[in-house]
């Protein structure tokens, strides 16, 4: 998952925290977030994807 993520620029979706609310680039963070959870709930199996589809971020999910 990190190569992928790496070759993609958006590895630190899985490090990083989200910015605040009120942040200009809150939006589009969480749009790339959402991207990247898809990403990884698509190499889980489907009982471990069911577990934290409701986590709020890919670095929750990743944690």
């Amino acid at each position: 998952m990190t190569y992928y993520l790496r070759a993609r620029k958006k590895l630190k979706y899985l490090t990083e925290d989200p910015p605040k609310a009120t942040d200009t680039n809150y939006d589009d963070w969480m749009s790339e977030n959402s991207m990247v959870c898809t990403w990884m709930w698509h190499s889980m199996e489907h009982s471990v994807a069911a577990n934290v589809q409701f986590l709020p971020t890919a670095k929750k999910i990743w944690e």
